[in-house]
């Protein structure tokens, strides 16, 4: 939006406060809110921290990590397929919450190839081939490192290399 491009944030939200907050946010940013599923089932994630002075102390994260019920996530793959109806690129930033189950993936890359427009991954988990099919992955050194089981020490040899261990999967 900063940058002068439209976007439309497709996700799932509680039935709280923190939702209504996101909201707010949203429409202040000039980013629509209506694409947002609302499960009531579910907390809206979000982290309080707990600041003495300028040092934190503690941070609670309040989030769920079940799979969406089935009803949420039919609400939205929905929402998923008439958001990218216009849309240059799709964008999965996977936070390993639940939301992200196969069948959303599924529904992302139906609906951008049926677009025409790229599916960009931001992984979780060790499992990368359950975002086979999109056009990049961008995970960071420390997810690639747990999709590979190994360090890299951060040297772009064995990034590299371990780049290409996850390629016959994907």
């Amino acid at each position: 939006i900063s940058l002068g491009a439209g976007a439309t944030i497709v996700g799932v939200v509680g039935a709280d406060a923190q939702a209504q907050h996101l909201r707010q946010a949203m429409q202040q940013r000039g980013i629509g809110s209506g694409a947002l599923v609302t499960a009531s089932e579910r907390p809206t994630t979000h982290k309080l921290r707990i600041v003495a002075r300028t040092q934190q102390i503690v941070r609670v994260d309040v989030e769920s990590r079940d799979p969406l019920i089935a009803e949420s996530e039919r609400r939205l793959i929905a929402q998923i397929k008439a958001s990218s109806a216009g849309a240059h690129a799709l964008v999965i930033s996977d936070y390993a919450k639940g939301v992200v189950t196969d069948a959303v993936i599924h529904a992302c890359l139906d609906a951008a190839r049926a677009a025409g427009i790229p599916l960009v991954v931001d992984p979780k988990g060790r499992d990368f081939s359950r975002y086979a099919g999109a056009t990049i992955i961008t995970p960071n050194v420390l997810e690639l490192e747990v999709a590979v089981g190994r360090s890299t020490q951060n040297q772009d040899d064995a990034i590299v290399e371990a780049g290409q261990m996850l390629m016959p999967g994907l």
